[in-house]
């Protein structure tokens, strides 16, 4: 056989073993999902740590407490995201606050009434505007919830009241 023929058997064996893994993942589902958080007030938590580094604020350990609404009620309850900040400041005339722009990252962690863990994973967001910032949540089950994972868009617009919103997906991925 020429080089090209054993290339292409090679390549027909490949495609055919990629194929053979496939059927283990057909079972899975993805359900679609939306939902709204409020913050809560502080149950209290680590001190945050703040320095300055030029123009740009760090900031590490900070949290925020919220409850959480969704369409589909596996992903209902009580959230912690902790915040890691690494943003510049800004003030403006036409404003009177401040506003930050720049990176967020940070564990989440969603708990039921009884304080059970239901949800663990990150997030990482980009502040644009006042009050605005987009970004990305994972999640992955606990408890009644293992072997479910959770991809998600996340968006906030803080001045119009809205947020943390979340439009994304569980997978689960099937026996």
């Amino acid at each position: 056989m020429r080089k090209t023929g054993w290339f292409g058997v090679i390549l027909l064996v490949a495609v055919m073993l990629l194929i053979s893994a496939l059927p283990a993942s057909a079972g899975a589902t993805k359900t679609p999902f939306t939902g709204r958080c409020e913050f809560v007030e502080d149950s209290g938590g680590p001190e945050p740590k703040q320095w300055y580094s030029g123009q740009r604020m760090h900031y590490r350990d900070g949290y925020a407490d919220l409850v959480c609404d969704f369409s589909d009620d596996r992903l209902d309850g009580f959230y912690r995201m902790m915040l890691d900040w690494n943003v510049t400041e800004y003030t403006s005339p036409d404003f009177p606050y401040f506003w930050l722009i720049g990176n967020e990252t940070g564990d989440l962690t969603a708990k039921d009434e009884g304080g059970e863990v239901l949800w663990e994973g990150g997030h990482v967001s980009f502040l644009y505007e006042p009050g605005k910032a987009t970004g990305r949540a994972w999640l992955h089950g606990r408890g009644p919830y293992e072997g479910l994972k959770v991809q998600s868009d996340l968006w906030c617009d803080l001045m119009a009241g809205i947020g943390p919103s979340w439009s994304g997906e569980i997978l689960d991925p099937g026996q």
